[in-house]
């Protein structure tokens, strides 16, 4: 009888190894990779381990099948693995995670670096990590027998301190895939090179290493003290989190630096659109923050009130375009504010969708932003202002319907006649009360007197009735906002 040594095993991982690690590397490597020397000796085990597992019956009939890949992997690990397998697993997506980084594969290191995650919360929140943890630093039972206060005080101190030494062990262990993740963000933005004299963004790194940070937050989310007894995954999401928050306030930082330097008596408009271009397409990867939309909103403002009191305005198209390139921010400035998760920002908010309705012509699209406007900062002056002669336009328009009405047809049934005029009564009180010194609203009211005259309609009827007004408005309101006219 044969006897089964430790030698045959070992023979029989070897051959394991060598049937199955080509492909499966393959197949997680998303086809892109072989396993070299290093990998077999760190996967050497590996196939032994898998081939117990209950992810094993999914993913064997198909190791040589790359179509059915990822979804085979994803099938075996709902059936699940053991912690040493996804220790194994946590290990080999990290490393995969990285060389599809550095050959720019971003959409499969995204998918590695989930994956490695996943083991790794998988890992850490299980007893075999803190068994690993005992044999790396063990605690000393001590020889001493009793049950003193001072035996007990000093078995609790070295209790601490093992435990304090297993913590810093796996923060050493994860720390660093943050720490690269939030390097490589900072040279896709360039934030340590100031002396560059055109600010050039990686988008395609940026929005990897963004999502990277921004998913691992997600998949930690509902992490607790039962399921991370050394608080190691709870430290990395507030790592994920502190240091997105760290990197978006860098980019303000370096957009406000850049506004303070621009020379808008001489400088060309590429300068002088750099900053807003730049703050744009980053934003637009990274998302809004609070901090993003207000700080933006509110230098694009001071700028372009800056450019109309030098006179670039009618100079240069500047204006416009840095309009168009910082509308987002507004648009999401204005939901915040209407959703009441941003505060004291209305009137910068007012000024420019004041400036954006401006040089519009058509009359509903002003009616709107000058609406929307005011709807967010009542009693701001221009954007009133600029409401009134909207409202005007209104009782312009239905005051020529009313001029098209025959005398004789006042007294037919319907009283179509009748309606125009309340549009126009309506109108005028609108415009009236958004902006009482429009010295306009004189001749419209006149006109609007003289065709009840001659239609035989009591204006008396409308007034001192309620009126559907936006907002209550003053005349002093504030001085902010788009020019007089």
């Amino acid at each position: 009888m044969k006897i089964w040594t430790q030698h045959h095993a070992a023979l029989l991982d070897a051959l394991r190894a060598e049937r199955y690690i080509p492909p499966l590397y393959r197949r997680l490597s998303r086809e892109r990779y072989e396993a070299d020397d290093e990998e077999w000796r760190r996967l050497s085990d590996w196939p032994s381990l898998l081939r117990k597992e209950a992810g094993w019956k999914v993913i064997e009939p198909v190791l040589e099948q790359p179509d059915a890949w990822p979804a085979a992997w994803h099938q075996a690990t709902e059936a699940g693995w053991s912690e040493t397998a996804d220790h194994h697993h946590a290990l080999l997506f990290g490393r995969l995670c990285e060389r599809f980084i550095e050959d720019e594969e971003y959409e499969h290191a995204l998918w590695s670096w989930t994956e490695s995650w996943r083991a790794w919360k998988a890992v850490l929140g299980s007893g075999y990590m803190r068994d690993l943890m005992r044999d790396i630093a063990p605690i000393d039972e001590g020889e001493g027998e009793g049950d003193s206060t001072d035996a007990d005080a000093e078995e609790a101190d070295e209790a601490a301190k093992v435990a304090e030494t297993h913590q810093k062990i796996l923060l050493e262990l994860l720390d660093h895939r943050i720490a690269a993740r939030s390097h490589a963000l900072r040279v896709c933005l360039s934030l340590d090179d100031e002396a560059r004299s055109v600010e050039v963004v990686d988008r395609r790194g940026l929005r990897f290493g963004w999502n990277a940070l921004l998913l691992l937050g997600e998949q930690l989310r509902e992490v607790g003290e039962a399921t991370d007894p050394h608080g190691t995954l709870r430290r990395v999401r507030k790592q994920c989190a502190s240091t997105r928050e760290q990197i978006a306030t860098e980019v303000i930082a370096r957009f406000e630096r850049m506004i303070e330097a621009l020379d808008l008596a001489d400088a060309p408009s590429n300068e002088v659109l750099l900053p807003f271009e730049w703050i744009a397409e980053v934003f637009d990867i990274i998302g809004y923050t609070d901090y993003a939309v207000t700080t933006a909103v509110k230098r694009a403002v001071e700028v372009c009130w800056r450019m109309r009191k030098m006179g670039r305005e009618d100079k240069t198209d500047d204006l416009p375009k840095i309009l168009q390139l910082m509308a987002p921010f507004n648009k999401d400035l204005y939901r915040r504010l209407e959703t009441g998760t941003s505060f004291g920002h209305n009137s910068k908010c007012a000024d420019f969708l004041v400036f954006q309705g401006e040089p519009l012509t058509d009359h509903d699209a002003r009616f709107d932003i000058f609406s929307r406007a005011v709807n967010i900062s009542p009693g701001h002056r221009n954007a009133s202002m600029l409401l009134s002669y909207e409202y005007l336009q209104i009782a312009r328009a239905a005051l020529t319907r009313s001029k098209a009405t025959l005398a004789t047809m006042r007294h037919m049934p319907g009283n179509k006649h009748e309606k125009t005029l309340k549009e126009v009564f309506d109108a005028i009180a609108m415009a009236r009360h958004h902006y009482s010194v429009n010295e306009r609203i004189p001749d419209y009211q006149e006109q609007l007197e003289q065709e009840a005259a001659r239609l035989d309609v009591d204006l008396s009827q409308w007034e001192d009735k309620p009126r559907d007004a936006n907002n209550d408005s003053n005349d002093a309101g504030d001085d902010a906002g788009g020019k007089d006219e």
